[in-house]
């Protein structure tokens, strides 16, 4: 891991993750911000394949109610994991697209529920959404071709 893959804030409360472990994409911010820009037919493979197991009381795990959420995140450019994943713990994410207007990643912030709630959510999610726009438009320069 690069010393700037995450950024831990000074403050008491510290949540312990891991760049890069893989975590269910229907309960989580960055899953969820990726799924909204799959054509449809890929997010009903992954939810075939994977399910969409129960973690907290607010996971989602009916289908049409997930594809609902999924249209909500397309309309207003970024995701929230509402204690889906833990309890506790909220999650504000964005799609990164590469070249081809494909969604390849996404970028978030995370935090207690406390910190991260719907009267921050909107001044949050402006900077997650520059952010991934920003990693966007650079990736839009990069030859993948020659890589």
């Amino acid at each position: 891991m690069e010393k700037d893959d995450k950024i831990i804030a000074d403050r008491n409360f510290v949540i312990i993750s891991e760049v890069g472990k893989r975590l269910p994409a229907h309960c989580t911010g960055l899953g969820k911000a990726m799924l909204a820009f799959l054509p449809e037919s890929d997010v009903k493979r992954i939810i075939k394949e994977k399910g969409l197991k129960k973690f907290t009381k607010n996971t989602i795990t009916n289908k049409k109610d997930l594809f609902e959420e999924l249209k909500k995140i397309r309309e207003c450019g970024y995701a929230i994991d509402n204690e889906e994943i833990e309890d506790g713990l909220r999650c504000i994410a964005a799609p990164i697209f590469n070249g081809d207007g494909e969604v390849i990643a996404a970028v978030s912030i995370s935090g207690p529920s406390s910190r991260i709630n719907e009267t921050t959510y909107e001044e949050y999610s402006k900077h997650v959404i520059k952010t991934a726009r920003l990693i966007s438009e650079e990736l839009k320069n990069v030859n993948w071709r020659l890589i």
